[in-house]
């Protein structure tokens, strides 16, 4: 599985520690003397978009495999770098020009030197320039079911049932360019519900729903600067007036010299799946428009200034923020942003500011038809001074950053579903990791009514959240852990948040607007890892304050602890108990409750015949007798493999399910209650991969 590295710019020693997140415990060895070496390509030429693949060999230690980076003439590629087994493999994300090319592995040492492990140079051949590689990969799967009994107390529905998915990934691509795409299809005999017009009222699906949809799908085109979507995506940029816009729609960006890139965009302003609004940009009233620019305006050798655009306009029908101005459709509005970004000493200190306005029409309904104008903005300072640290031979890091943001009353977006208006925050943050450590650290001032209106009420929140983790390195676990602790994590956490009242109106009638509480949560834990057993427990205590002593204060408290142990590769088994607490400390009622589990998964014919069952109990009960409940539930699943699935040839299984509950419930005249429920089944896994040319 490929794993992006967020930190694009991290020095490449920390390159591919940070982008496989495999352990950092070992260090580099670098007196190590081992040899990659760069696979031949497929054909007998090395075409433009070939993936370059690196042997890596068998005596490497794995602790060397944190400190390595790869170098495509002379620009470090570390990101895009993946491990496929024994092969470091890199995929070029354009085609590579005609001609020589270099490439290098080089290994950072802690003492701040290097090791060239790998030094290769190879040609893209002239006559691969036309070749165009196809590429097309997936699964699909389809189960049908059927319920050979159940205990005939109600309405279970159909009594067979079938399912089944579709996902395919293809790409086709030659030194011209590049298409690629994805898609998913769902089955389901009772139709699959794809908006609300499709759900009865019951929450199943309504007679006449297709019971074959498209999910969610995306297709893009690349040439040289250009490249276009279609389909469900996001576009590379965020910012106040877009962000988590994740739409069906469609998109075009030109990529320009000195990183500037200009993208084009009409998105769907509301969800979609289905075949339905295929494109996503076929309604007038649900769709937003718009334009991004961004580049940088000064390089130097210690960091950039950048600068990013943005402006859009849409109209939309669902819930797309929260606050004072927050509505429900139909709604329509415009919003632009302009945000600068620089860089100094390598990166090390970041300034942002973004200042964003919207004109939004809260009810594009009325005739009135009058859009509100408001303003946002947001500024930051961000310090990463220890980027390329090591400390005791192993990479750190500490990221602090102090931004503020004001959003006006009336500020919207339709592509910023997430966003809270009316909201005035200064907010402290800091991400420390060292030597096992791992902190994050949080302090933040929320304040409501920016604008200062006398006539409504005005409320402040401080937050405070610290969360820690230590893991000890293996060594020194090792000596101190035992049999029993193997390799510990130990957890801590402690949240604070305070809501009080700033201002209140003074409208009469007897309306008090004033508020003060306290909510506080502490947690800690510990898990200890064995190589067949582990085990742990966690705790977590919390507390509700009123302090105007208007509702009453409360506790809670939640213990858990597990131990699973796997009995050589036939048989696992997993043990859970919780116990929970809620207090009501004016009334002086508890509710107790409790949960004991058990799990296992068991092989009773290798590759064959195998299963997994679960028992619990649960048990929840209010000291004054209000409430008394007790469940029992056991599932139990078997599963024959009659064909295993390989790549181009389906597999089959064969399976039989079952569950079964006691319920007893004393808050509805002693209600007993045995559901149960039983089916076989089969399910067809067929796996596929094309390749064009071999």
């Amino acid at each position: 599985m490929r794993t992006r590295s967020s930190r694009s710019r991290r020095p490449a020693a920390f390159g591919l520690c940070l982008l496989l997140g495999v352990s950092t415990a070992a260090p580099p060895t670098a007196h190590a003397d081992w040899r990659p070496s760069l696979a031949p390509p497929l054909d007998a030429y090395r075409a433009p978009l070939d993936p370059l693949r690196i042997d890596l060999p068998a005596d490497m230690p794995q602790g060397d495999l944190d400190y390595l980076a790869l170098d495509l003439d002379r620009v470090d590629v570390t990101a895009r770098v993946y491990v496929d087994g024994a092969q470091l493999v890199y995929e070029p994300p354009a085609a590579l020009p005609i001609g020589e090319h270099r490439l290098r592995l080089v290994q950072y040492r802690p003492d701040g030197g290097v090791d060239v492990r790998g030094d290769w140079r190879f040609d893209v051949d002239e006559s691969a320039a036309d070749v165009t590689r196809i590429r097309l990969d997936g699964s699909a799967s389809l189960t049908a079911r059927y319920r050979v009994a159940d205990d005939g107390s109600r309405d279970y529905g159909a009594v067979d049932h079938g399912s089944g998915a579709l996902d395919a990934a293809g790409t086709a691509a030659n030194a011209h360019g590049s298409v690629e795409g994805s898609a998913s299809l769902l089955y389901d005999s009772a139709g699959v519900p794809v908006d609300a017009d499709d759900f009865d009222e019951d929450g199943t699906a309504r007679p006449g729903t297709r019971e074959v949809e498209l999910g969610e799908y995306v297709l893009s085109a690349r040439s040289r600067a250009l490249s276009s979507t279609l389909g469900h995506h996001r576009l590379p940029r965020e910012s106040l007036v877009m962000r988590d816009f994740h739409r069906r729609g469609a998109s075009v960006t030109l990529a320009g010299r000195e990183r500037f890139s200009a993208s084009g965009f009409a998105l769907r302003a509301e969800p979609v799946v289905g075949f339905d609004r295929i494109t996503g940009i076929d309604d007038d009233d649900d769709r937003v428009v718009g334009a991004i620019a961004s580049g940088t305006l000064a390089s130097t050798g210690s960091g950039d200034l950048d600068l990013t655009a943005m402006v859009l306009s849409g109209e939309g029908s669902d819930r797309t923020g929260a606050g004072i101005a927050a509505a429900a459709a139909p709604v329509d509005g415009d919003a632009a942003s302009v945000a600068l970004a620089a860089g100094f000493h390598d990166e090390r200190l970041v300034l942002r500011g973004e200042v964003a306005r919207s004109r939004f029409d809260f009810d594009s309904g009325d005739a009135d038809d009058r859009k509100i104008e408001d303003d946002a903005y947001q500024f930051s300072i961000t310090l990463d001074p220890w980027r390329s640290r090591l400390i005791g031979d192993r990479p750190a890091y500490w990221q602090t950053q102090l931004e503020y943001e004001q959003i006006g009353t009336f500020f919207r977006s339709v592509a910023n579903p997430g966003a809270i208006s009316d909201v005035r925050a200064l907010r402290l943050s800091s991400a420390f990791s060292a030597l096992g450590w791992s902190v994050d650290a949080r302090l933040s001032r929320e304040q409501d009514n920016v604008d200062d209106d006398p006539s409504i009420a005005a409320y402040q929140s401080d937050i405070a959240s610290l969360f820690a983790s230590f893991t000890p390195p293996r060594e020194l676990a090792g000596d101190t852990g035992g049999r029993w602790f193997g390799q510990p994590v130990f957890l801590f956490g402690v949240d604070y948040t305070r809501q009080r009242d700033v201002s209140t109106p003074d409208i009469g009638g007897g309306l008090d607007f004033a508020l003060d509480g306290v909510t506080r949560q502490f947690t800690f834990g510990a898990n200890f890892v064995h190589d067949r057993w582990d085990w742990g427990f966690n705790h977590t205590f919390g507390e509700s304050e009123d302090r105007l002593d208007r509702t009453p204060d409360s506790e809670n408290s939640l213990t858990d602890l597990s131990l699973n142990y796997r009995f050589g590769d036939r048989l696992y088994l997993g043990t859970q108990f919780q116990r929970s607490n809620l207090r009501e400390i004016g009334t002086g009622v508890d509710i107790d409750g409790y949960l004991a589990g058990i799990n296992a998964y068991f092989v009773i014919v290798p590759g064959r015949l195998s299963g997994s069952t679960y028992l619990s109990w649960h048990r929840q009960r209010a000291t004054d007798g209000s409430s008394s409940t007790r469940t029992r539930t056991l599932d139990l699943d078997l599963q024959w493999q009659a064909r295993a699935p390989r790549t181009n040839r389906p597999g089959l299984k064969v399976f039989l399910k079952g569950q079964y509950q006691q319920v007893e419930d004393n808050r509805f005249d002693d209600i007993e209650d045995d559901p149960y429920q039983v089916f076989v089944g089969l399910t067809m896994d067929a796996p596929f991969s094309l390749q064009r040319p071999r």
